[in-house]
């Protein structure tokens, strides 16, 4: 027969309850492969983005050297290293992407020209020819608050905004300079450098330099 007392001292006990925020737990094979994969190219990705700044730095001192002797762009070259090379180019630096204002300071400072255009929004405009005849302007605006209806915002003064690009004559005049401090600089600007690897081992050998590159 069961003894109340004692069935009373257990019932008094604390009960253990569930940490706070814990969370069933459930099986998934694959997981651990797949987080070593994540880590494993965070790690590589950290790397490519180091030896690709180096790559970089070596390419635009090679044609910041070569510059500074013959005063001209140099031709671009292959990188070459055991077991793989590289096509090492130096482009002008595209026309989509529109130059700042620090920038074109440094350039006028030197003597680099750029080109210089209006970027607006398509719209019906007056010809430029009269913008500046007021009175003109006026005699149209008189015009038009006679039109029975017409909006008092019907008109717009849009003032276009200037689009900077680089041009070829940027790129020849960067290397004018002859001075490879100032090439490295302003080729920065109006270049874009450009490295299309390729390793010439397996997918094996290429896995044995990764592993001796991340230890």
């Amino acid at each position: 027969m069961s003894n109340m007392f004692n069935a009373a001292k257990e019932a008094a006990k604390p009960k253990a309850s569930p940490k706070k925020g814990s969370k069933v737990e459930v099986t998934i094979t694959g997981l651990r492969e797949l987080a070593a994969l994540k880590d494993v190219i965070k790690a590589i990705e950290a790397s490519v983005e180091t030896l690709d700044g180096e790559l970089k730095e070596k390419t635009a001192d090679h044609f910041a050297t070569e510059g500074a002797r013959t005063g001209t762009k140099p031709a671009n070259f292959n990188g070459i290293d055991v077991g793989a090379s590289a096509s090492c180019q130096l482009r002008k630096r595209t026309s989509r992407s529109v130059l700042t204002d620090a920038e074109c300071e440094l350039l006028d400072e030197r003597g680099v020209p750029y080109d210089t255009s209006e970027d607006i929004t398509t719209t019906y405009i007056i010809n430029p020819e009269y913008k500046d005849d007021d009175k003109l302007l006026g005699r149209v605006s008189k015009a038009l608050e006679g039109v029975k209806g017409i909006p008092s915002d019907f008109l717009e003064y849009q003032e276009g905004t200037p689009k900077r690009t680089v041009t070829d004559e940027s790129m020849a005049a960067a290397f004018a300079e002859k001075d490879k401090d100032t090439i490295l600089e302003l080729i920065s600007v109006v270049g874009t450098l450009a490295n299309r690897m390729k390793f010439e081992g397996n997918l094996d050998e290429a896995m044995d330099v990764v592993k001796e590159l991340l230890g």
